[in-house]
């Protein structure tokens, strides 16, 4: 199972598993799902990538009728990490990758070395240098 799936299935059962969670007890179990589907990560990198594009989505994830679209979004992103990025459907701006190839510039010496060529090769193909 992708990483974005099981971060998607968390995020679509909100409503239903805490039905009275605030905005900050969302992002919470957000930030919480979204570490936990990337356990290699270092932290610091987890909470900056997290923050990065949580920020840019936050609307979706108060709106139950649109927890789909932020998983979504979120999932994307996750999928990238893992190494299993759905290059058809590209969902990330060139902001979004010129962010993601600091970030990896950043923590690549934490990182393991198939991952940050991975992503740096998806970086330089999408013009994000």
């Amino acid at each position: 199972m992708y990483g974005s799936e099981r971060f998607r299935r968390r995020i679509t059962k909100l409503p239903k598993t805490h039905p009275d969670a605030k905005e900050a007890d969302r992002i919470d179990l957000a930030r919480d799902g979204f570490a936990g589907c990337l356990p290699g990560l270092p932290e610091e990198m987890l909470d900056d990538v997290f923050e990065y594009f949580h920020d840019r989505n936050a609307p979706l994830l108060q709106d139950d009728h649109r927890l789909g679209e932020y998983s979504t979004r979120i999932g994307a992103v996750i999928d990238l990490f893992l190494g299993s990025y759905d290059h058809d459907a590209d969902p990330l701006t060139i902001d979004e990758w010129q962010f993601i190839r600091e970030s990896v510039d950043a923590f690549a010496v934490d990182m393991d070395m198939n991952t940050v060529n991975y992503i740096m090769t998806l970086v330089v193909d999408k013009g994000a240098l």
